[in-house]
């Protein structure tokens, strides 16, 4: 009920006293509802629509919710509303349509990021969970590192990655595993292919893990037999911007400080061309939160706040590498969460 109260101060704020959420990511933060459906929220009254697929689940995931069925009027939970705070960052034209038509006589108000600001900062509780999920993926690179082997294709390393999180822990993948080797790795965002991994390459994995509805995101890059000198002196480059990163945080800096702490050890190297995308992210319930590690980013690093720190260099036609690590920043100073070595680990 705390998240709810929380809520409510930002629904004041923007002169609502109701609002409707489709959001997957918001209905479990207010409700802890993990299923399809649609939270209507009111002072009076608090409603969550959903099937008859889910209606068990949501009695126990939302027990401080009403249940009500697909056929529940709108208009009859908002019967005492006539401010309506909507996602407008979610909804289609569509839906919104839809909506406007339903709510005829209800002033809709576009919620924009205030419930995605609320969720940038994390609680002990939610601290708690997301540790669970990276300690998996943790695990899960420990595992996968003793079974490479040239020869393979990367979608089978993905495999070893996905298995191994699904089968300790239940955990599906919180987006889709990244291995990318050789060339292939000047690619950032390069999805496990049937290329074959082959010695004198680089592998770069890219994944994480949802437990309990909290995602983690861990990256490293090893190498496929021993590590040729220039090989090794990208990464340390990369090990260096990113040790200088990590080393910087604190609360009050603004986020785009700490990405040029990154991007200016990198540059200084001469590999400043080669690092052309932000330098992270928050990860909670979804993937990509709050607060933003970019350029041109206006966030301020906060107590709470859980996030990436992941420089690399893509070389096209060479290679790239890639490490990234989650972090805590408390008023004390931060957390990494991740404990996987960082070292460049040579697969013989």
């Amino acid at each position: 009920m705390k998240r709810i109260e929380a809520f409510w101060t930002v629904l004041q704020a923007i002169g609502a006293d109701a609002a409707i959420l489709y959001a997957p990511e918001n209905i479990f933060y207010i409700s802890g509802f993990t299923g399809e459906g649609t939270l209507v929220i009111t002072r009076n009254r608090l409603c969550l629509i959903t099937d008859s697929r889910y209606t068990l689940m949501a009695q126990e995931e939302a027990p401080d919710f009403e249940i009500l069925p697909p056929t529940a009027d709108l208009l009859d939970c908002l019967s005492t509303s006539f401010h309506v705070a909507y996602e407008d960052q979610y909804l289609s034209v569509a839906a919104f349509s839809r909506i406007t038509e339903k709510l005829a006589g209800k002033e809709l108000l576009p919620m924009g990021d205030k419930l995605t600001c609320l969720r940038q900062h994390k609680d002990l509780g939610e601290l708690t969970l997301i540790m669970d999920a990276v300690r998996l993926a943790d695990e899960a690179f420990a595992y996968t590192v003793t079974h490479i082997r040239s020869g393979m294709h990367e979608y089978e390393v993905a495999a070893l990655i996905e298995g191994y999180m699904r089968r300790e822990a239940g955990a599906l993948p919180s987006f889709e595993t990244i291995c990318a080797s050789g060339v292939r790795g000047a690619m950032p965002h390069g999805a496990a292919s049937e290329k074959i991994i082959q010695k004198g390459e680089l592998l770069t994995m890219d994944f994480g893990c949802k437990l309990n509805g909290y995602c983690s995101d861990i990256t490293r890059t090893v190498s496929i037999g021993p590590a040729s000198d220039r090989q090794k002196e990208i990464y340390n480059v990369v090990l260096y911007a990113q040790t200088r990163a990590e080393n910087a945080v604190k609360c009050g800096m603004k986020a785009s400080q700490l990405d040029r702490i990154a991007r200016e050890a990198i540059s200084n190297f001469g590999y400043g061309d080669y690092f052309g995308h932000a330098l992270g992210h928050g990860v909670g319930i979804a993937i990509h939160e709050y607060p933003t590690i970019s350029p041109k980013s206006d966030h301020i690093i906060e107590n709470g706040d859980v996030f990436t720190i992941e420089p690399g260099i893509y070389i096209p036609n060479e290679c790239g590498i890639r490490i990234e690590d989650m972090l805590y920043a408390t008023n004390g100073g931060y957390t990494v969460l991740t404990k996987s070595p960082k070292g460049l680990l040579e697969i013989l």
